[in-house]
């Protein structure tokens, strides 16, 4: 599916996954995330940070959010890999989700700190959480609209769906929204 207008992400959620490309320094696309977790629509958050990097961070965030835990106090224990400033940070987004019960998935492959050109495998890391979280096993395409995929919400920086290498082609019909 091609690029979507803003006032779609609601209807996109109620049908199948979204993602949101965001500029890593502006917090449109974070607002927009937040608005959208905070409308009960998201079931999954795909967050750009590796599992491998942070996956111990976010359990012990969601152990937090889990034992009744405050909005700060999830908050202060998230991840926040982003080396860019932002007014709001992915500490926020992360916590959005995990106070309401919205599990988080850090998909990126662990390459992303190292060197982030490498969209390949990147989306190739995305794909496979994607499809472990939706239950639509390889071979062939997972699919983003339909009743596996509702409410699955990817907020990843804007290159990543861009071009020959844009995580829509990883994902096919993964409708986006390119903010700020």
């Amino acid at each position: 599916m091609p690029q979507v207008h803003d006032s779609s992400a609601w209807w996109c959620l109620e049908n199948g996954a979204l993602g949101i490309g965001e500029d890593h320094t502006q917090p449109e696309g974070r607002q927009l995330a937040i608005d959208l977790i905070d409308s009960g629509l998201v079931t999954h958050l795909f967050i750009e940070l590796a599992d491998a990097h942070y996956g111990g961070v976010l359990a012990n965030a969601q152990q937090i959010a889990t034992n009744g835990g405050t909005r700060q106090q999830i908050q202060a224990a998230c991840p926040d890999g982003n080396l860019f400033v932002c007014p709001i940070s992915l500490k926020q987004v992360i916590t959005a989700a995990l106070k309401i019960g919205v599990p988080v998935h850090l998909a990126d492959h662990p390459i992303m700190a190292s060197r982030s050109g490498d969209f390949q495998r990147r989306h190739n890391s995305i794909l496979q959480t994607f499809r472990t979280v939706t239950n639509q096993p390889g071979p062939g395409a997972a699919q983003a609209v339909g009743p596996a995929s509702v409410g699955c919400l990817f907020l990843w920086g804007g290159a990543h769906f861009e071009g020959g290498r844009a995580l829509d082609i990883f994902i096919p019909g993964l409708p986006f929204i390119m903010m700020g």
